[in-house]
């Protein structure tokens, strides 16, 4: 079942705060969770546009993630309109990307090469649910929280 396991978004946009608190450089919106109905990244873009026309929005996100590109909602508009930088993950190959060059022309996508654990959300909230130790997979503070509000901890069978 989709969204199983997941927590309520509230509790994720505060670990997402934990996350990055120490971080003045990166700001945090809630646009989506206020948002009625399904969120897309285009609308997002759109909103932060409006919101501040003379800034440059970069939007970033795992390679993983800017690869499913063509199967959103009007991909060309987001294409032409952001600027996007794509974090390599495990298991992904940088020419993959190309692709997206040869569908959208005007594509500006810039690759940012990191060493990235090769974990996932997904394997965190199993661990948490088997009561194994995931301390190390996420930031301190953000471990607390979950420990604190007994995130995942109902998946447990």
């Amino acid at each position: 079942m989709k969204g199983k396991g997941l927590t309520v978004p509230e509790k994720r946009l505060r670990m997402v705060e934990l996350a990055v608190k120490d971080l003045p450089e990166l700001s945090i919106s809630d646009m989506e969770i206020k948002r009625s109905g399904p969120s897309y990244t285009t609308d997002s873009f759109k909103e932060l546009q409006s919101l501040r026309p003379n800034e440059e929005i970069i939007v970033i996100m795992g390679i993983d993630a800017v690869l499913t590109i063509p199967r959103w909602d009007d991909p060309e508009y987001f294409m032409d309109l952001c600027k996007i930088v794509a974090i390599t993950r495990p298991n992904h190959q940088d020419v993959e990307i190309s692709i997206l060059f040869e569908l959208y022309k005007n594509a500006d996508i810039s690759i940012l090469s990191v060493e990235t654990p090769d974990i996932s959300s997904t394997e965190i909230r199993r661990l948490i649910a088997e009561g194994k130790e995931f301390r190390h997979m996420v930031p301190e503070k953000v471990a607390e929280y979950i420990t604190d509000n007994r995130l995942y901890v109902q998946e447990a069978k």
